[in-house]
Order: structure tokens, then C-alpha cells, then sequence
């Protein structure tokens, strides 16, 4: 079976959380990660580079840069969809 085949038809399971970017804090990521990584958790920005993210203080500075150019968006979280060691949304 293709890693293609097995992301397109995924089901949406207890492993994976929506929430508005309002709503995204950093317990929550802890929460479902189970622990925090040590370089921090990677975010995506909006020209395509990431961000490392250390606390909710530095959560909430890629929030703000998230919120100014898309507003309150929703944000979807799947612990176990990692490619390359970064996280993609197909």
C-alpha cells in the first residue's frame, strides 16, 4: 500500500483535534503530543517557513502573526501525520 493511499484515505480518529487559532494553546498541544519536544513544536508560517514553539508566550506571538494575515482560522492537529520530521497537511 502507497504512504499516498493511506493519508488521502485516513479517518478522522481520537488522534487528530480542530480547533480555532483563538482557541490553540499550548496545553493543548502538550496534551496531545504528551510531552513537549526538545526543540520546541514546529508551526508553520505564512510564507512557508516555520516557527519553534518553546511556551504559550511563543505560541501566542505565531498566533498573532497567524491571526493578522488570516484570522481566526481554524487549525487542525494530527499527531501521527509526519513526513521528512515536519508536519503536513494534505
Amino acid at each position: 500500500m502507497k504512504l499516498s493511499d493511506i493519508i488521502l484515505n485516513e479517518e478522522p480518529g481520537p488522534r487528530q483535534n480542530t480547533v480555532d487559532l483563538n482557541s490553540l494553546s499550548f496545553d493543548l498541544l502538550l496534551s496531545m503530543f504528551g510531552k513537549k519536544p526538545m526543540f520546541g513544536f514546529s508551526l508553520p508560517n505564512p510564507d512557508d517557513s516555520s516557527r519553534q514553539v518553546f511556551d504559550q508566550d511563543s505560541l501566542d506571538d505565531w498566533k498573532a502573526s497567524i491571526e493578522k494575515k488570516y484570522g481566526n482560522v481554524n487549525i487542525r492537529i494530527d499527531v501521527k501525520l509526519l513526513l521528512l520530521g515536519k508536519k503536513f497537511k494534505f
